[in-house]
């Protein structure tokens, strides 16, 4: 009975190693990448009426819309990403 507990809190601890080897791989992994990508500088953000820079986008119709479109109307922007 001692030898088979030795033999399971070994593997326990085998397995731990290795879980933590790879979590940390996986992080290294990560930084390295992210250092090798250009970095993404956003542009400062807009003074309450400021005008907004020009864009366009298609719409879940296929439709282009541009911003300019509304000139002098509010208009309410809301972006969100699924992935």
């Amino acid at each position: 009975m001692k030898n088979r507990m030795s033999k399971e809190r070994l593997a326990g601890a085998l397995l731990f190693v290795l879980v933590g080897a790879a979590m940390v791989s996986v992080a290294a992994g990560t930084v390295f990448h992210m250092r090798g990508m250009p970095s993404r500088i956003s542009p400062p953000p807009l003074a309450a009426g400021a005008v907004a820079p020009h864009f366009e986008l298609e719409s879940l119709t296929g439709e282009v819309v541009s911003l300019a479109q509304f000139k002098g109307m509010p208009v309410l922007i809301m972006f969100w990403s699924s992935g």
